[in-house]
């Protein structure tokens, strides 16, 4: 079966590649670069490469909360959207489009419906995208679910419960970072594949005081607007040897290194995109999360609350996130006992068989799509 995947959220899409790489074909369609108006390449172009996907740019358009010098480009690449997806779904014919919601997901969720190629969606919120309501309620064949909370935004025939699918990576110890560590604690400071330049900051002002309790992992992300990266990088070379070798800063933690990172760290520190509160919640690391404080709808915020009522998280608002204030709340999320987090916790939240399950859902649309077609010949 040829699947193509798109939209918005690209960790879930790479947890069904693994789960259906030797079954299926898979072809991506999504942003080549990370940002507009940026050269560096995108999470998913960058992976899709290394795994050797065929991956096809789409030149799609958003409405952007803020007027900036992009956002009119923006708007007019909304109808080279369509025309590229048009183009790329006519040439590869996939048997179903599976897309994961988010303004990447329009043009190909209408280039399908011209082509009639059948579409599922995804939904990974606890509540529902603008994008995932429109195209759930008008073009999808079915829609997969991660909470039940989302159910009522979604004409019920579609839905199905499959939950959110996670990398197998996170729970495989494959391999080391390449630096050697002490045997200390272990912070994990992401902001997701994006990187997160509020939290980037706030570690460059209190990273001596983390050092002196952990060794520190930081995935900055690759965004060329803030430099990030390289400002810590720099903050790195000032350190005494001693320090330097406690802090480890990379733009991405490879797909091979996150199963050892995760399984080693005993705490994590950073916003609360949906992948990383579920993997955090998965790999039983307390966590103290800083939700971004403009996603839609406190989508953030409703992630980092789940985490919390768990048992697992504490919560930090970007408005009271101080340095004196991160650190206080850091030392909150040690204490955390990971034990308190019982396995009947975990399996409320987590499915390991979510990406089985929506693979299986594709496999239901396009076999009964098949069926309609020899009906009609």
């Amino acid at each position: 079966m040829k699947i193509a995947l798109t939209g918005g959220h690209f960790t879930p899409a790479l947890a069904i590649i693994e789960e259906g790489l030797i079954k299926h074909d898979f072809f991506v369609l999504g942003r080549k670069h990370s940002f507009e108006g940026e050269k560096t390449f995108s999470y998913e172009y960058s992976v899709c490469q290394k795994l050797s996907i065929p991956f096809f740019p789409l030149r799609a358009g958003r409405i952007q909360r803020k007027f900036t010098k992009h956002t009119m480009p923006s708007v007019l690449r909304m109808p080279l959207g369509l025309y590229d997806a048009y183009y790329i779904l006519k040439k590869i014919r996939p048997d179903v489009l599976l897309t994961f919601g988010g303004y990447l997901s329009f043009p190909a969720v209408l280039a399908c419906k011209l082509l009639k190629i059948p579409i599922v969606i995804h939904e990974q919120t606890q509540g529902v995208g603008l994008a995932n309501r429109q195209i759930g309620k008008y073009f999808a064949k079915k829609i997969c679910l991660s909470f039940e909370t989302s159910q009522p935004f979604f004409p019920k025939e579609k839905t199905v419960m499959t939950g959110n699918p996670l990398r197998k990576e996170i729970f495989k110890v494959e391999k080391k970072l390449k630096e050697l560590l002490p045997d200390d604690k272990l912070l994990y400071v992401t902001g997701g594949s994006a990187g997160s330049h509020f939290i980037n900051k706030t570690v460059s002002v209190i990273l001596e005081k983390l050092l002196s309790e952990f060794v520190v992992v930081h995935q900055t992300g690759d965004s060329g607007e803030y430099g990030d990266f390289n400002s810590l990088s720099q903050i790195k070379e000032s350190l005494t040897s001693t320090l330097q070798k406690r802090y480890i800063v990379k733009k991405t933690i490879e797909n091979d290194e996150i199963g050892w990172v995760w399984s080693n760290a005993k705490c994590v520190m950073g916003r609360a995109g949906i992948n990383t509160v579920q993997e955090a919640i998965a790999s039983k690391v307390p966590a103290l999360f800083i939700p971004l404080p403009h996603g839609q709808k406190g989508e953030q915020l409703a992630n980092a609350r789940l985490a919390q009522d768990s048992g697992l998280a504490v919560v930090l608002l970007q408005e009271n996130a101080t340095a004196e204030v991160v650190l206080q709340k850091l030392n909150e999320a040690v204490e955390i006992n990971r034990n308190n987090f019982t396995k009947s916790k975990i399996d409320n939240i987590i499915s390991k068989d979510a990406a089985s399950l929506v693979l299986d859902i594709v496999q239901s649309v396009y076999e009964e799509t098949l069926s309609e077609k020899n009906k009609k010949s």
